[in-house]
């Protein structure tokens, strides 16, 4: 006599799915994103420098010193990497062709990675 057969699902509970997620490829992927991201170097305050001066309300990264500029290259890696893992579909840089010969070089490096995220680039943004 009993109502209607409930069916057995194998659906996962919330906790369960942030336990699985917390183990893949791309949540560690993200985790290195974002430790990356924190140890990036700010740039000194320095009231002489005009870049400073003009930029006053924003925060000004250090791509000058050795350290600085490694860290800067891990994050711009370990974002590839991200975008990489997640099947993003790169969007078209066919507007490079546009560009200047001087940036056009910086692009056309045959050993650069796929997306091209170069720190020179984003020093001089």
């Amino acid at each position: 006599m009993g109502g209607p057969s409930k069916k057995m699902t194998n659906k996962l509970s919330v906790s369960e799915h942030i336990t699985k997620f917390a183990s893949s490829l791309i949540f560690n992927a993200v985790e290195r994103t974002t430790q990356a991201g924190s140890e990036l170097l700010v740039r000194r305050n320095d009231p002489t420098n005009p870049v400073q001066q003009i930029n006053e309300n924003r925060v000004l990264y250090d791509f000058d010193s050795d350290k600085g500029l490694e860290n800067c290259r891990k994050y711009l890696e370990s974002l590839e990497n991200l975008f990489a893992l997640s099947f993003l579909k790169r969007a078209s840089r066919s507007y490079r062709s546009e560009f200047t010969a001087a940036y056009r070089v910086l692009y056309d490096n045959p050993s650069a990675s796929p997306l091209n995220y170069l720190v020179e680039i984003l020093d001089s943004a």
